[in-house]
């Protein structure tokens, strides 16, 4: 890798990563979806402006669009509103943890799905290994005995991992012919229309943030 992809990559990491505090900060004051909704809403709207400097190609195919829509569903409103509710009772350290099991799930999903992508000895070995990072990692809770506490939060933010793994492998059987941007724009902006929806009837978009630090 280059120096810039460096910088890159590690940006991404730091942003990615501090995501889950500042989710944990939110949701104090903020219910999932409408969080999820304003979070769409901003990077939506930014991602408007970098398509209209770019002007990617769109899809004219009825099938992408679908497909592009079951990516907004499964890699963005799914996963996002889960994270974010189960955060309302498990630490950030540990969602942010076992979302880190998103590569390990797509190994596992991509061995049955693409027939590329067998899972060889070696990949077996990395996946007892990722899997034993990541117990190694919450095995101070486990002693404490504080994982019990939380455990549909816990299984909500497994949910999202899994759900992220599958529209990785998903995505790589349907976007070989789309704009990356096309593909960060289209999902994104249907998965903030499905989440504003919910908001609406599960949520209460209408209650705004007292503390500053939530905004």
């Amino acid at each position: 890798m280059k120096p810039k992809d460096w910088v890159l990559f590690v940006a991404l990491g730091l942003i990615w990563g501090s995501s889950f505090l500042w989710i944990k900060i939110a949701v104090r004051e903020v219910d999932a979806f409408t969080l999820v909704g304003w979070r769409l809403l901003f990077g939506t709207l930014g991602m408007v402006a970098v398509i209209a400097l770019r002007r990617p190609p769109f899809p004219r195919r009825r099938s992408i669009w679908l497909a592009l829509a079951l990516l907004g569903i499964i890699n963005t409103a799914l996963p996002f509103v889960l994270i974010s509710w189960g955060q309302k009772t498990i630490d950030s350290a540990v969602a942010s943890i076992l979302n880190s099991t998103v590569p390990l799930f797509t190994m596992v999903i991509a061995h049955f799905v693409l027939h590329d992508e067998p899972i060889t000895a070696r990949k077996a070995v990395g996946l007892v290994i990722g899997f034993g990072g990541v117990l190694a990692l919450l095995a101070r809770d486990l002693e404490a005995g504080n994982l019990g506490v939380g455990i549909l939060g816990q299984a909500a933010v497994l949910l999202a991992a899994v759900s992220y793994a599958s529209a990785s492998v998903f995505a790589r059987r349907t976007m070989r012919e789309v704009s990356p941007l096309v593909q960060a724009f289209v999902p994104m902006a249907i998965a903030d229309a499905i989440v504003w929806t919910a908001a609406t009837q599960v949520g209460n978009p209408g209650r705004l943030p007292a503390l500053p630090l939530t905004w």
